[in-house]
């Protein structure tokens, strides 16, 4: 992976190992009343 660029994974925690530790992490969950929850985890 390059400097200054973003890349979209989806399925990350299959390759966690190998990801930089500035990774930033968004988890995006459909809740039951069909709104989404967010989590953003690594800023």
């Amino acid at each position: 992976m390059y400097d200054n660029n973003i890349t979209i994974i989806e399925w990350s925690e299959k390759i966690s190992d190998f990801l930089p530790k500035n990774t930033i992490l968004i988890d995006i969950s459909i809740l039951p009343d069909k709104k989404r929850q967010i989590y953003i985890e690594g800023i």
